[in-house]
């Protein structure tokens, strides 16, 4: 449950929550690789299964788009956006699953946008990348629920991720 930002979810039990260092250090991180035209975050929590096969994030952030509308009809144009930021070596490596799909959830009807891509592993290995994550606009802000699996298919991913976001509750809070 995060009050201040007005939700709560069910995350499995065997997940562990980063801890506020190892978070604080992340939104650093991001803050130094942001550009003027990246959305400011204002929040982030960070699950890893215990196999680090899984790695579930909760970003709360200003809104890409002026409406969620807007959000949705830009979704199939995610990919372009993405690799304009990436460097050349990365560009062929990410590949758009499909162009937006509209959940259910309880708190609400919210964008699904789902991409692969390799990630270097430790060793210089590659390891394919699964990242699916439903998004929603309310309160202000964008509410971003990304389920990242490391060697796992989409249709894996994206299973476990639903059953997160089936518990998902979203409840007005002052922006």
């Amino acid at each position: 449950e995060n009050r201040v930002y007005g939700y709560s979810l069910d995350v499995y039990s065997r997940f562990d929550m980063f801890g506020d260092a190892v978070i604080a250090e992340h939104l650093a991180q991001l803050d130094e690789k942001q550009n003027e035209d990246d959305d400011y975050i204002y929040d982030v929590r960070i699950w890893r299964s215990p196999d680090s096969k899984y790695m579930f994030d909760v970003q709360v952030k200003t809104p890409t788009c002026e409406t969620f509308a807007q959000e949705i009809e830009k979704a199939p144009y995610y990919a372009e956006e993405l690799l304009k930021r990436q460097e050349d070596t990365q560009k062929q490596q990410v590949k758009q699953l499909h162009d937006g799909i509209l959940r259910d959830t309880p708190a609400g009807q919210m964008l699904e946008m789902a991409i692969s891509y390799l990630t270097t592993a430790d060793d210089d290995s590659t390891v394919p990348t699964t990242a699916v994550y439903y998004d929603f606009y309310t309160n202000g802000y964008e509410y971003v629920f990304i389920l990242t699996s490391f060697n796992g298919t989409y249709e894996d991913t994206q299973k476990l991720l639903d059953s997160i976001m089936q518990t998902v509750a979203i409840w007005q809070v002052a922006a």
